[in-house]
Protein backbone atom coordinates (compact mmCIF):
# COMPACT_ATOMS: atom_id res chain seq x y z
CA UNK A 1 0.00 0.00 0.00
CA UNK A 2 2.92 2.51 1.47
CA UNK A 3 4.29 1.41 -2.92
CA UNK A 4 1.33 2.49 -4.29
CA UNK A 5 1.10 6.14 -2.41
CA UNK A 6 4.48 6.85 -3.35
CA UNK A 7 3.68 6.26 -6.65
CA UNK A 8 0.29 8.50 -6.75
CA UNK A 9 2.13 11.31 -4.53
CA UNK A 10 5.51 10.82 -7.47
CA UNK A 11 2.72 10.99 -10.22
CA UNK A 12 0.76 14.28 -8.65
CA UNK A 13 4.41 16.03 -8.55
CA UNK A 14 5.27 15.29 -12.23
CA UNK A 15 2.10 16.68 -13.09
CA UNK A 16 2.21 19.45 -10.88
CA UNK A 17 5.86 20.05 -12.57
CA UNK A 18 4.65 20.12 -15.80
CA UNK A 19 2.05 22.70 -15.36
CA UNK A 20 4.14 25.15 -13.41
CA UNK A 21 7.42 24.43 -15.99
CA UNK A 22 4.18 25.20 -18.99
CA UNK A 23 3.82 28.53 -16.69
CA UNK A 24 7.74 29.02 -17.31
CA UNK A 25 7.50 28.70 -20.69
CA UNK A 26 4.85 31.55 -20.70
CA UNK A 27 6.47 33.78 -18.34
CA UNK A 28 9.25 33.64 -20.79
CA UNK A 29 7.49 34.61 -23.61
CA UNK A 30 6.43 37.83 -22.11
CA UNK A 31 9.81 38.91 -21.13
CA UNK A 32 9.05 37.88 -17.45
CA UNK A 33 12.67 36.38 -16.28
CA UNK A 34 11.61 36.58 -12.12
CA UNK A 35 8.39 34.37 -12.97
CA UNK A 36 10.02 32.13 -15.27
CA UNK A 37 13.19 32.05 -12.35
CA UNK A 38 10.81 31.11 -9.76
CA UNK A 39 8.82 28.33 -11.89
CA UNK A 40 11.67 26.79 -12.86
CA UNK A 41 12.91 26.48 -9.62
CA UNK A 42 9.98 24.72 -8.77
CA UNK A 43 10.03 22.64 -10.88
CA UNK A 44 13.79 21.04 -10.36
CA UNK A 45 12.49 21.14 -6.67
CA UNK A 46 9.32 18.68 -7.91
CA UNK A 47 11.16 17.11 -10.56
CA UNK A 48 14.71 16.99 -10.19
CA UNK A 49 15.53 14.16 -12.56
CA UNK A 50 13.70 17.08 -14.96
CA UNK A 51 16.25 17.39 -17.80
CA UNK A 52 14.55 20.54 -19.55
CA UNK A 53 13.84 21.85 -15.66
CA UNK A 54 17.43 21.85 -15.40
CA UNK A 55 18.14 23.38 -18.49
CA UNK A 56 15.14 26.08 -18.59
CA UNK A 57 16.63 27.41 -14.85
CA UNK A 58 20.30 27.95 -16.50
CA UNK A 59 18.92 29.67 -19.37
CA UNK A 60 17.22 32.02 -17.23
CA UNK A 61 20.05 32.18 -15.22
CA UNK A 62 22.58 33.49 -18.11
CA UNK A 63 20.13 35.79 -18.97
CA UNK A 64 20.27 37.53 -15.44
CA UNK A 65 23.84 37.10 -15.60
CA UNK A 66 24.28 33.96 -12.58
CA UNK A 67 27.02 31.79 -15.12
CA UNK A 68 28.25 29.79 -12.68
CA UNK A 69 24.48 28.81 -11.49
CA UNK A 70 23.80 28.16 -14.90
CA UNK A 71 26.37 26.52 -15.58
CA UNK A 72 25.50 23.64 -12.51
CA UNK A 73 22.09 23.49 -13.97
CA UNK A 74 23.20 22.77 -17.56
CA UNK A 75 25.84 20.27 -16.22
CA UNK A 76 23.04 18.35 -14.53
CA UNK A 77 20.77 18.36 -17.57
CA UNK A 78 22.99 16.80 -18.92
CA UNK A 79 24.40 14.24 -16.20
CA UNK A 80 20.70 13.21 -16.15
CA UNK A 81 20.35 13.11 -20.65
CA UNK A 82 23.68 13.21 -22.00
CA UNK A 83 22.74 14.10 -25.74
CA UNK A 84 20.32 16.72 -25.03
CA UNK A 85 21.36 19.07 -27.84
CA UNK A 86 19.87 22.76 -26.56
CA UNK A 87 21.51 21.76 -23.06
CA UNK A 88 25.02 21.66 -24.99
CA UNK A 89 24.10 24.48 -26.84
CA UNK A 90 23.17 26.54 -23.59
CA UNK A 91 26.38 25.24 -21.53
CA UNK A 92 28.47 26.38 -24.60
CA UNK A 93 26.94 29.89 -24.41
CA UNK A 94 27.23 30.06 -20.65
CA UNK A 95 31.09 29.16 -20.72
CA UNK A 96 31.40 31.52 -23.87
CA UNK A 97 30.47 34.12 -21.08
CA UNK A 98 32.67 32.99 -18.50
CA UNK A 99 35.53 32.63 -20.59
CA UNK A 100 36.52 29.32 -20.89
CA UNK A 101 36.46 28.81 -24.67
CA UNK A 102 38.20 25.54 -24.86
CA UNK A 103 35.07 24.36 -22.55
CA UNK A 104 32.82 25.60 -24.70
CA UNK A 105 34.69 24.47 -27.81
CA UNK A 106 33.97 20.94 -26.37
CA UNK A 107 30.26 21.54 -25.96
CA UNK A 108 29.54 22.94 -28.70
CA UNK A 109 31.17 20.57 -31.13
CA UNK A 110 29.36 17.84 -28.75
CA UNK A 111 26.49 19.92 -29.90
CA UNK A 112 27.16 19.93 -33.46
CA UNK A 113 27.89 15.94 -33.57
CA UNK A 114 24.67 15.20 -31.87
CA UNK A 115 22.58 17.57 -34.24
CA UNK A 116 24.29 18.26 -37.71
CA UNK A 117 21.27 19.49 -39.37
CA UNK A 118 20.14 21.90 -36.52
CA UNK A 119 21.70 25.41 -37.73
CA UNK A 120 21.70 26.74 -33.89
CA UNK A 121 24.88 23.96 -33.10
CA UNK A 122 26.31 25.43 -35.83
CA UNK A 123 25.83 29.14 -35.07
CA UNK A 124 27.14 28.19 -31.89
CA UNK A 125 30.34 26.30 -32.55
CA UNK A 126 30.57 29.45 -35.08
CA UNK A 127 30.54 31.69 -32.10
CA UNK A 128 32.90 29.73 -30.10
CA UNK A 129 35.85 29.76 -33.48
CA UNK A 130 35.04 32.98 -33.85
CA UNK A 131 36.22 34.33 -30.25
CA UNK A 132 38.62 31.94 -29.96
CA UNK A 133 40.18 33.85 -33.39
CA UNK A 134 39.62 30.42 -35.40
CA UNK A 135 37.82 33.02 -38.30
CA UNK A 136 38.43 30.50 -41.27
CA UNK A 137 36.27 27.86 -39.26
CA UNK A 138 33.84 30.74 -37.42
CA UNK A 139 33.05 31.44 -41.18
CA UNK A 140 32.91 27.38 -42.22
CA UNK A 141 30.29 27.25 -38.91
CA UNK A 142 28.26 30.09 -39.95
CA UNK A 143 28.05 29.19 -43.96
CA UNK A 144 27.01 25.79 -42.41
CA UNK A 145 24.10 27.14 -40.58
CA UNK A 146 22.90 29.53 -43.33
CA UNK A 147 22.43 26.45 -45.99
CA UNK A 148 20.33 24.77 -43.33
CA UNK A 149 18.31 27.96 -42.68
CA UNK A 150 18.68 30.97 -45.00
CA UNK A 151 16.40 32.83 -43.76
CA UNK A 152 17.69 32.78 -40.16
CA UNK A 153 19.40 36.88 -39.71
CA UNK A 154 21.11 36.02 -36.95
CA UNK A 155 23.25 33.93 -39.11
CA UNK A 156 24.08 36.48 -41.63
CA UNK A 157 24.92 39.06 -39.26
CA UNK A 158 27.34 36.81 -37.29
CA UNK A 159 29.23 35.75 -40.26
CA UNK A 160 29.32 39.60 -41.28
CA UNK A 161 30.63 39.79 -38.09
CA UNK A 162 33.71 38.00 -38.83
CA UNK A 163 34.87 39.61 -41.70
CA UNK A 164 34.39 42.78 -40.47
Amino acid sequence: MGQAASSASAAESASKATTIYKQGLAALEKGDLDSAHTAFEKVVRLAPQSPEGHNSLGWVLVAKNQVDSAIRQFQEALRLKPDFVQAHVNFANALIRKGDLASALRESQEATRLAPGDSETHRTLGRVLDFSKDFDGAIAEFRRGIALEPQRAELHDELGTVFA
